[in-house]
């Protein structure tokens, strides 16, 4: 098997750290479309349920003031048109939408209450016709107290919606939360490895580079063998092995050298 020099090992631990990085921010990305798109059908979905509510409200308010210009003329041709059973087929929609026990409940109210509200409006060309009943008293009596059970549902119903977005919106929260949870799982990563990275360069490369400045100062300067060993396999270990080798050879040359000048200064005294 081919040995890893330092340029390989260097190569291997930058690509390590950039693999982790790239696969952590693949996966933030990725949690982070999720969340954004859960973000947007959420906020889409709020504005179509309100803009229901809103509309089932206004028909309710239009029709009951329909009943009172009719009540305020005092007269009556033919009840003002309404289509019950589209009010009560959006009611419909509008609770297979919210989905939740509260608003289902609110909303099958509010289609109970409605309807108690047009089943007694169809009272009124009787009451018009009577000359024993005042029409003004028989709807504050009869259909104004409906009415405002009809309203009073609407506002629940808005309250339970309110509530049950609060409640998705804290979900939404910790789904966030949970989105940048590999971006900073992958930020801690990258420094831990940055720093065993760097601690391993400094144990297998400066240290030894250190030593090997150090026993080449001494050679040079005192004369002593450079006898700085350390295990290994790779390029520096190479270095310093032809390194040991050229100073013990130029050692004995020294030494060599040296022997024979020590001789000649005996043989000319």
């Amino acid at each position: 098997m081919a040995r890893m020099g330092m340029k390989g090992k260097l190569t291997a631990g930058c690509l390590t750290i950039a693999a982790v990085l790239l696969v952590s921010c693949m996966i933030s990305v990725m949690e982070f479309m999720k969340v954004d798109n859960f973000a947007t059908d959420l906020a889409s979905k709020a504005v179509k349920d309100f803009s229901r509510i809103r509309r089932l409200s206004q028909d309710a308010f239009d029709y009951n003031q329909e009943l009172l210009t009719v009540i305020g003329v005092d007269s009556l041709v033919t009840l003002p048109p309404f289509d019950i059973e589209n009010f009560q087929a959006r009611c419909d929609t509008l609770a297979r939408s919210l989905n939740t026990h509260g608003t289902v409940v609110v909303t099958d109210s509010l289609k109970q209450s409605f309807l108690r509200f047009y089943k007694a409006a169809e009272d009124l060309p009787d009451v018009l016709e009577s000359d024993f009943i005042n029409t003004r008293s028989w709807y504050f009596s009869e259909l104004q107290p409906k009415y405002k059970t009809v309203q009073d549902n609407i506002d629940l119903l808005n309250a339970e919606t309110f509530r049950m977005l609060d409640d998705v919106s804290r979900n939404f929260d910790r789904d966030f939360f949970r989105s940048i949870i590999p971006g900073i799982v992958a930020v801690g990563v990258a420094i831990l490895m940055v720093l065993l990275l760097m601690f391993y360069l400094i144990i297998y490369y400066a240290r030894p580079l250190d030593k090997i400045l150090s026993g080449m100062k001494a050679y040079t300067a005192t004369n002593k063998k450079y006898n700085y060993r350390f295990e290994g396999d790779d390029q520096l270990y190479e270095l310093n092995e032809g390194i040991t080798g050229l100073a013990e050879d130029n050692w004995i040359l020294r030494k060599r050298i040296s022997d024979l000048r020590n001789a000649a200064k005996e043989n000319g005294k």
